[in-house]
């Protein structure tokens, strides 16, 4: 999972780009991992928004909260910095 999201929504350029040009989504990201906090966040709202997108759904709660924790360290480790 965490590999088929890590850039959901890329927009082309690196963090290091979006950081100095002070872009909406560094400003949001608070120039931390801008990408990888993009990546994770657009695609957790897809599975909370769009029906049948949700692949954690039908895991009891505790297995959901531990796989959703598990997917964003992964994405963050894929920041290069």
């Amino acid at each position: 999972i965490a590999a088929a999201l890590h850039d959901f929504k890329h927009p082309g350029v690196n963090n290091g780009f979006l950081v100095a040009t002070g872009h909406r989504l560094a400003v949001l990201y608070n120039d931390s991992s801008v990408l990888e906090n993009m990546h994770l966040a657009e695609a957790f709202d897809v599975m909370r928004t769009v029906p049948g997108c949700n692949v954690l759904e039908r895991l009891p709660p505790a297995v959901r909260a531990e796989a959703r924790d598990t997917i964003i360290q992964m994405v963050l480790a894929t920041d290069m910095k």
